[in-house]
């Protein structure tokens, strides 16, 4: 995984590895090397087959037909998988620019840095609802902290201050987000979705997910980025 760093040590994007196109490249060589057997067994079968019953020139013409197929089929592939790697650098490249910035983003984690200060839980709700609550979880499941949200409709934003019930500093780590709101009518509401709100330190791009943020240690998909605020 290719990673962009706000650290002094890192200056630049990298272009990630593209195993799509090593893929192709070993589809190639397999195919080369199978229509070499090909041929071989061709020139062997012409050597000696029966003059009084030569062979049906039609049927390996189909065969040479298919392996012109198949290669050209391959190389298109490859230069697909070129094109994919090439965007997926830019993608990167043009992310270096919200290294520092304050997003938010699509989540069911907080992240809780050295000097205390934890990631914002951000959640909206489709309507005013008769309660909520926000509890934080560590890396086992157990419940850290409960914190009351507001209740209005809209965006809302809750700030932890990384103590636990008990008034204790926690560790610095990735902890567990979860929401629980009740509506007027007492029911709950299922349907509400976190985010994570912090200060982006670095860049990275994934094989599966793409361009990633990272938030302290929580990576977040650029595509889950749902604002994005200059430091002031």
């Amino acid at each position: 995984m290719t990673t962009v760093s706000s650290t002094p040590a890192t200056t630049a994007a990298t272009t990630p590895s593209t195993t799509a196109t090593g893929n192709s490249t070993d589809a190639l060589n397999k195919l080369s090397s199978d229509f070499n057997n090909f041929l071989t067994l061709l020139t062997t079968q012409l050597k000696n087959q029966d003059p009084l019953a030569p062979m049906d020139s039609t049927q390996f013409t189909q065969q040479l037909v298919a392996f012109t197929g198949v290669e050209q089929q391959i190389n298109g592939n490859k230069k697909l998988d070129q094109l994919i790697a090439l965007n997926q650098g830019d993608q990167l490249t043009s992310a270096v620019g919200f290294i520092g910035t304050q997003v938010e983003a699509v989540s069911s984690q907080a992240w809780l840095d050295p000097s205390g200060v934890a990631s914002q839980i951000g959640y909206a709700l489709p309507a005013q609802v008769a309660a909520v609550m926000v509890q934080v979880q560590d890396s086992t499941g157990a419940p850290v902290r409960n914190l009351t949200g507001t209740i209005l409709q809209g965006h809302n934003v809750v700030t932890w201050d990384g103590k636990n019930d008990y008034g204790y500093a926690m560790p610095s780590g990735v902890y567990s987000v979860s929401l629980q709101a009740i509506g007027q009518d007492q029911k709950p509401i299922t349907n509400v979705v976190t985010s994570i709100i912090g200060t982006v330190t670095n860049i990275a791009s994934d094989p599966t997910n793409g361009t990633e943020l990272s938030i302290g240690e929580v990576q977040v998909p650029l595509s889950g980025v749902t604002s994005v605020k200059k430091p002031s």
